[in-house]
């Protein structure tokens, strides 16, 4: 919502706060788009080796499954 803008105002820096506690709890998305901002630069400074990363972590967790938005 803050990224895009949806409802509220363009905020890069909540989006990035918002995904990374998304993040930290393996979830996939949060670990995509997390991987998203540090990959263009939004929010936080551009950091190619870390927008990999977490990528790596989305995919992997995507494969095992563990997607915390999902009903156990």
């Amino acid at each position: 919502m803050y990224e895009n803008g949806y409802g509220l105002t363009k905020d890069y820096e909540m989006a990035v706060m918002w995904y990374s506690i998304s993040a930290a709890t393996n979830n996939v998305e949060g670990q995509f788009y997390l991987a998203h901002m540090y990959k263009t630069g939004k929010g936080v400074a551009m950091d190619k080796d870390l927008a990999a990363s977490f990528y790596r972590k989305a995919v992997s967790n995507w494969r095992k499954g563990i997607d915390t938005n999902k009903p156990r």
